[in-house]
């Protein structure tokens, strides 16, 4: 895997867990029972799912503006 794909996981996580992190109001909520928390669990999957949007439309925004502007860097 490149590094470019590590460091889009690691974002990916992140935004997932701050989207999550907002729905989860008690430690049942984040830990749930010996057997999980299937509402977590749901919650955890919509969250990634959320992620990977708003990261294909910042991709598609970026793609766009180079597109109409040129090539530019986006490093710091």
């Amino acid at each position: 895997m490149s590094r470019m794909d590590e460091g889009r996981k690691r974002v990916l996580a992140i935004v997932a867990g701050i989207l999550v992190a907002r729905h989860l109001n008690t430690a049942d909520d984040l830990f749930g029972g010996p057997q999980g928390s299937p509402r977590t669990d749901a919650m955890i999957a919509a969250a990634v799912q959320w992620a990977d949007r708003i990261m294909r439309k910042i991709d598609t925004g970026v793609r766009e503006m180079k597109q109409s502007h040129g090539s530019f860097d986006l490093a710091l």
